[in-house]
């Protein structure tokens, strides 16, 4: 054990030592993250200031048509002519006879901006509202008796708690996607230096003096790469507390609903627990393909197929149409993206949740392997 404590540290002090290690594995997870939350809800305030002071211009049609309908929308947009308008609404024949008896009058939206339609949409549902009450005014029944079935929907899958709230699954997937991703990249420049950078320097073969052997060696090295890997992500965390305190309106918002999905006991044990598993995956396959590699730059290009294989898995996980099942549970980092995604957004399921553990562990234990024979290779010791 002591032997482990002296090579575990021998390595650490190397990459502290090093600044581009440094810069990868705190300076930018300490900003990345915090900056992208900042920006996002930086640019959600403006859209949300220049979506409540823009004025639509909206055109009635027939002209005939809808006068009590113009004269509710002209205090919420401004009415032009068709040719003018970025949104058409089209009434439908004998509209104003239809609705205000007892018929169905029939309105069609048209317009090729999804956000000023979608605005003037609830206006229509506003008007609509506001004929429904006039009906039931003139009848004197109750609001109830027109609704007679009120339908909640709840989590898909499951007859107990609440439904699965949009924007904590939105969170869930942001926080999801920052851990994973900054976990692998912050194993990246360690795993680099401690294989193919020593080889390349001629260090590595003066470990052999050492009385420790090659597996105390690479334990020593993947404990330090995974550590890496776990600083960045605790990093990335703690960048948002500072703009949590300086922020305010839809960043502060953001960061608030990150910390909040991220601080309690459970989530915490919860992503402690994946990280840790993933860290390991991430610092034993990259520090085999570092080892087998001759120079830094050799395994920089070996690396990055395996970056963009990750991206792609990584974006895959956090689509809400990508289900968390048995079968996607069984394929490293694309079952850990939706454990955490589906846990922290309050979906955990047991089976999958076992399943992944169950892979994340058996993969671990491959390239931890694939790692062991590469270090017991004389070349990567010995220059041929």
């Amino acid at each position: 054990m002591s032997t482990f404590k002296t090579v575990f540290l021998k390595e650490l002090r190397d990459i502290l030592r090093d600044r581009r290690t440094l810069h990868m594995m705190i300076v930018v997870p300490l900003v990345f993250y915090p900056a992208v939350s900042f920006i996002l809800g930086t640019l959600q305030d403006r859209e949300a200031r220049n979506l409540s002071t823009r004025v639509i211009q909206v055109a009635v049609t027939p002209p005939h048509e809808g006068e009590p309908l113009r004269e509710f929308l002209s205090t919420r947009a401004s009415l032009v002519e068709p040719w003018k308008a970025e949104v058409e609404v089209v009434l439908s024949s004998g509209f104003d006879e239809q609705t205000v008896g007892t018929g169905t009058g029939y309105a069609s939206v048209h317009s090729q901006d999804e956000i000023a339609a979608a605005r003037v949409n609830g206006w229509l549902n506003e008007f609509r509202q506001s004929l429904l009450a006039g009906r039931q005014a003139r009848l004197e029944q109750s609001p109830s008796f027109f609704r007679p079935l009120v339908i909640q929907s709840s989590r898909q899958g499951s007859r107990e708690g609440p439904g699965l709230n949009i924007k904590t699954a939105l969170y869930a997937g942001m926080c999801t996607y920052f851990l994973v991703f900054l976990t692998f990249t912050g194993s990246m420049p360690p795993a680099i230096d401690l294989g193919a950078g020593e080889k390349e320097r001629g260090t590595l073969e003066t470990l052999l003096t050492s009385p420790a052997s090659r597996s105390q060696i690479l334990a020593g090295k993947l404990a330090v790469v995974s550590l890496s890997g776990l600083s960045s992500a605790v990093m990335s965390c703690l960048g948002l507390i500072p703009v949590n305190l300086l922020s305010h309106g839809g960043a502060r918002q953001l960061t608030r609903e990150a910390l909040q999905t991220l601080g309690t006991l459970e989530n915490f044990v919860f992503i402690a627990a994946l990280l840790v598993l993933l860290s390991i995956f991430f610092s034993s396959l990259l520090l085999s393909i570092s080892l087998l590699s001759r120079s830094p730059r050799e395994a920089h290009h070996r690396i990055m197929p395996v970056m963009m294989l990750v991206t792609v898995l990584l974006l895959a996980g956090i689509l809400p149409s990508v289900p968390f099942n048995t079968w996607t549970a069984l394929v490293p980092v694309l079952n850990a993206v939706l454990c955490l995604r589906t846990g922290l957004a309050g979906h955990a399921q047991l089976i999958p949740l076992a399943l992944t553990c169950a892979s994340l562990l058996l993969s671990s234990f491959l390239t931890i392997r694939l790692a062991a024979r590469a270090i017991n290779r004389e070349s990567v010791f010995f220059k041929p």
